[in-house]
């Protein structure tokens, strides 16, 4: 079957949000849970986190699609971070959970014991576009139900904001010059862009 044309965005679109309010920066101390802040991005956002002042609980199973050794590292740096806001109570700010977030005992044990645990960042993900075709299912288990699980711990402990990442890899074989949040995305090209396509409707 052939593909139906899809719009092309040559110019960026921030026309398209022009009527959307505009959510009010929170303000003051926050405990933040972080899944996946081993990583690149989920480290620089948990550094950003106690840089500001925030305590940060972080939740991350460590798997091995990326080195496990720089992850370790961030880790560290992340500890030594703490370490540097509150010289020997680096544990008061920083918690560090070795777990798969869809180990139900573990996430509930965390909510409960950190409790109240109002904001959540869920950065958690299995990542590879090339894995995901040979092990689909591995996918869906980390991305779709891992993040339907995050959804579901924000709803049993009334968590006031849970912010879910997705990935450019949604948009496929896109043309267009900037990516937009109104192009068509329905189209994956892997398992992987599945999974996170499927995060968003989910979260949605």
């Amino acid at each position: 079957l052939s593909k139906p044309p899809k719009q092309k965005f040559t110019q960026p679109s921030p026309h398209l949000w022009s009527t959307t309010p505009i959510v009010p920066p929170h303000i003051g101390h926050k405990k933040v849970l972080v899944t996946g802040a081993a990583g690149f991005i989920g480290s620089h956002v948990a550094h950003a986190l106690l840089d500001r002042g925030d305590e940060v609980i972080i939740v991350d199973e460590m798997n091995d699609y990326y080195d496990v050794r720089v992850k370790e590292n961030n880790l560290k740096l992340l500890r030594e971070k703490a370490d540097q806001i509150a010289p020997g109570k680096g544990k008061d700010v920083l918690t560090i959970y070795n777990g798969d977030i869809n180990n139900q005992t573990l996430m509930h044990h965390i909510f409960q014991h950190h409790h109240p645990l109002p904001w959540v960042c869920h950065l958690a993900a299995r990542a590879g576009v090339r894995p995901s075709i040979q092990d689909p299912l591995l996918y869906v288990q980390a991305n779709v139900r891992g993040t339907t699980s995050m959804l579901q711990y924000s709803k049993d402990y009334n968590v006031i904001n849970t912010v879910v990442a997705s990935s450019s890899s949604v948009y496929g074989e896109s043309d267009s010059t900037y990516f937009s949040e109104a192009e068509d995305v329905n189209m994956p090209v892997s398992p992987y862009a599945s999974t996170k396509r499927a995060g968003e409707l989910i979260s949605y």
